[in-house]
């Protein structure tokens, strides 16, 4: 099987090349059915797919193609994998020049990500997010979602097993500023970041002096 699978994706790819990409579908299709029972290569082989279809000029066929894979519960069972492939439908639908589609898979994707506890694809799907509802005149809507967000980040963060310590940290300083900036807020971080800062060195000084006066004092 895997001989044959091995010979399906080179035919196909050698397919590719020649611009053949009718063929070139229809021997990734014959290689899904011998890895049928294996989601990631058959998620990827429809990426290809899909791919293959944009270079045809037929962008209907390519968001079928991933319509189908959603509708697939042995493709689609966990809440990942959806996320996936209605994040790849929304790109296909802004490709597509069809904002309204774009938002409503990309939001069912960010759900999706926050379910399986994925924080920075949600943040990434957010963002997304809030420049479709912006250049849309939909700017309460995101943020509202932005604040949304913001207000659920730590409890996300707590139960996000895919970060570390120090990944959950960056990611939330990263977030933070990131949606922020895109309400304008940066005079205000700034400004409390140079108060913390002075108020620091402020602190340092007077350690210094303290142990300086007591340095003396020994010495006495």
């Amino acid at each position: 099987n895997k001989e044959l699978y091995d010979s399906y994706i080179q035919l196909a790819n050698s397919q590719t090349q020649q611009m053949r990409y009718t063929d070139a579908i229809t021997n990734i299709k014959n290689a899904q059915h011998i890895v049928a029972g294996e989601t990631d290569k058959v998620m990827a082989l429809n990426n290809e797919i899909t791919h293959l279809y944009l270079k045809s000029n037929k962008p209907d066929d390519a968001i079928d193609i991933q319509l189908q894979a959603l509708k697939d519960k042995k493709i689609s069972s966990l809440p990942h994998q959806k996320m996936m492939i209605t994040e790849k439908i929304g790109d296909l639908y802004l490709e597509n020049k069809d904002n309204e589609k774009a938002i409503q898979y990309f939001d069912e994707s960010y759900q999706w990500a926050i379910q399986s506890g994925q924080t920075i694809k949600a943040r990434d799907l957010l963002i997304r997010l809030g420049k479709l509802y912006r250049a849309t005149g939909r700017s309460k809507k995101a943020d509202e979602m932005e604040m949304a967000f913001l207000n659920d980040l730590q409890t996300m963060l707590s139960k996000d097993s895919t970060l570390t310590d120090e990944l959950k940290i960056k990611a939330a300083e990263e977030k933070i500023i990131t949606l922020e900036t895109e309400k304008n807020l940066n005079d205000h971080l700034l400004s409390k970041q140079n108060t913390i800062n002075y108020l620091l060195i402020f602190g340092i000084l007077l350690l210094v002096i303290f142990l300086f006066l007591i340095l003396k004092a020994y010495q006495k």
